[in-house]
């Protein structure tokens, strides 16, 4: 058995495009800049070229499969760990925003 308190090390460099993201839009003024981190996923999302989203598809696709069994408060610490300073209320609305980029739209 493994524990799970170090065994979910993310390393950013297997991530650029979400680093990118949580560094560029995931930031404090996300509500008055955006109005939500849907809308901000949707931003980035219309800033990367076709090859760039299907790159982030595949990292959110990735990262999601890591952030299960994690607590809310250990998925923020790995935010952070991207970059993001912008903390989400809930796992699912993490969720949502990589299941947006997964869909590239």
């Amino acid at each position: 058995m493994t524990s799970h308190s170090g065994s979910h090390v993310i390393d950013k460099t297997q991530f650029p495009l979400l680093s990118e993201f949580a560094r560029g839009y995931l930031h404090q003024d996300l509500i008055p800049e955006h109005g939500s981190p849907l809308k901000a996923t949707k931003a980035y999302l219309n800033d990367l070229s076709t090859t760039e989203r299907k790159k982030a598809a595949d990292e959110a696709f990735r990262f999601r499969n890591l952030m299960r069994g994690l607590s809310s408060a250990e998925v923020n610490r790995v935010m952070s760990k991207l970059g993001a300073s912008w903390r989400f209320v809930s796992k699912d609305e993490l969720d949502q925003v990589l299941q947006t980029l997964e869909r590239g739209h």
